[in-house]
């Protein structure tokens, strides 16, 4: 999708010397930058914010079962580590600045 601006902002071509001013909603114009209440302007970041949290909670319940299973079984000994992929991954992980 492609935003036409100049069919939707009140622009003209820029001239030496001379101040813009930004349209108010009321019809006047204001040069001075205020809060974004006052220009009507916002975002509400409350839902992103919610959806962060969701995310960041998701799995964390696998992961704990997980961490449980890996811890039981390197106390009774059956855990065995794979030399290659170890060293694979230590060597991955130096390349890529970790």
């Amino acid at each position: 999708m492609k935003i036409n601006e100049n069919s939707i902002l009140p622009t003209s071509n820029p001239q030496s010397g001379q101040i813009y001013e930004t349209p108010r909603a009321d019809g006047g114009s204001s040069s001075t930058v205020g809060p974004a209440s006052d220009s009507g302007d916002n975002i509400d970041l409350r839902s992103q914010a919610s959806l962060l949290s969701q995310s960041m909670a998701a799995g964390v319940s696998e992961r704990s079962a997980n961490v449980q299973r890996l811890q039981a079984l390197i106390q009774s000994g059956q855990y065995q580590v794979d030399p290659v992929a170890l060293s694979n991954s230590i060597i991955n992980a130096s390349l890529d600045g970790y």
